[in-house]
């Protein structure tokens, strides 16, 4: 649809159920952060990742089972696979949550998305992807969203996020550094 130009996302966003789809998975995302910085202030994060995995399971497993055709069948066809994933998936979201604990919901988010220019890079060597030059001119500004966000200081609690403590010996302008959290995880709850 390269004929539709700089607009072509925008008109898939009305034509196609799968942009759409996207756009709200995008919004809940965006919530869900905030959700695990709020569990990370009350737990560590291998526990709080335990316990918003055994949630997750609880209510899709029933989906699975009504929607996916033999879903054990698929299980023992690809066991190596589904490990391969679910560890590759455990240990993003472990240090996922371990950089929550450090920084505010918006910093490590923004970082998270630079995975967008790997994405398209993968892409085009992997898959031979075309249009290259367009996909990471698209990321590039994706991606400056987060320089935008490195000279900037925290002020004050912004709630949800990481909340201002006592300034400590780790990095001395009030926010717990990692071997402060390391020690005394409980040093930056609220």
């Amino acid at each position: 649809r390269r004929a539709d130009g700089v607009l072509a996302p925008f008109k898939a966003l009305l034509d196609h159920r799968g942009p759409r789809i996207m756009m709200v998975e995008a919004f809940l995302w965006s919530g869900f952060a905030n959700i695990d910085r709020m569990g990370l202030n009350v737990s560590t994060p291998i526990p709080w990742i335990f316990c918003a995995f055994a949630a997750t399971t609880a209510f899709l497993t029933p989906l699975v089972f009504v929607r996916s055709a033999a879903p054990l069948a698929q299980v023992r066809r690809h066991p190596r696979e589904i490990f391969a994933a679910g560890l590759c998936e455990s240990i993003s979201l472990s240090l996922q949550m371990v950089a929550l604990t450090m920084a505010l919901v918006p910093y490590v988010i923004a970082v998270k998305r630079l995975s967008a220019v790997f994405g398209v890079l993968i892409g085009a060597l992997l898959f031979k992807e075309s249009g290259l030059a367009e996909r990471l001119f698209g990321t590039a500004l994706m991606v400056a969203g987060v320089f935008f966000f490195a000279p900037s200081r925290p002020r004050a609690s912004t709630g949800l996020c990481a909340t201002p403590t006592p300034a400590t010996p780790a990095t001395g302008n009030g926010w717990p550094g990692p071997d402060m959290i390391r020690a005394r995880p409980s040093a930056f709850r609220t």
